[in-house]
């Protein structure tokens, strides 16, 4: 046979816990678990970084830090270009220590072609979660793991004459 009886289940997780992993069985009352056919599930965290306080190694006038994590795709933080350099940084105090897995960079035409995501627990000791080496610009959606208060984009080498600038700076 077929299922005849069909039942939907609606329930918040909190995957800041630290696991991302989620197991759906189905007890038919006999002991034996059975698969289940999911069709349509959807797993979201919240962006961690939204509003959060921002610390930047410089601020180009007129385009703050804070822009970098206003919810706002038309503001911008861009590091400074008096010189511009090419070891900047911007990092989003989460508040607490947060288990993360992903970061999303919004870039401006000012991009990092390399740089890494960095956690910490005290703004000062930074362990490397991810290492980009050929980064061109655009969204770069990042798929990483890490535990920490503080994230930070830590620019290593610029990917155009100008400096580092983010329209947004997502931590999930």
């Amino acid at each position: 046979g077929g299922w005849t009886t069909y039942t939907t289940l609606d329930v918040t997780i909190d995957l800041n816990a630290g696991g991302n992993t989620i197991m759906i069985q189905n007890d038919n009352g006999d002991g034996d678990y059975e698969g289940m056919n999911i069709d349509k599930y959807i797993i979201s965290k919240p962006n961690l970084a939204l509003s959060k306080s921002v610390t930047s190694s410089s601020d180009e006038g007129g385009y703050p830090k804070a822009n970098a994590v206003d919810g706002n795709a038309s503001t911008r933080w861009a590091s400074t270009n008096s010189p511009f350099s090419d070891d900047e940084s911007i990092y989003v105090d989460l508040g607490s220590s947060q288990f993360i897995t992903r970061v999303v960079l919004k870039w401006e035409y000012a991009h990092g072609s390399e740089y890494k995501i960095q956690t910490s627990e005290n703004a000062s000791d930074w362990t490397d979660i991810y290492h980009e080496t050929t980064g061109n610009g655009g969204t770069d959606d990042l798929t990483l793991s890490g535990k920490g208060r503080y994230i930070r984009m830590l620019g290593i080498d610029r990917g155009t004459q100008y400096g580092y600038s983010l329209y947004e700076f997502e931590i999930y």
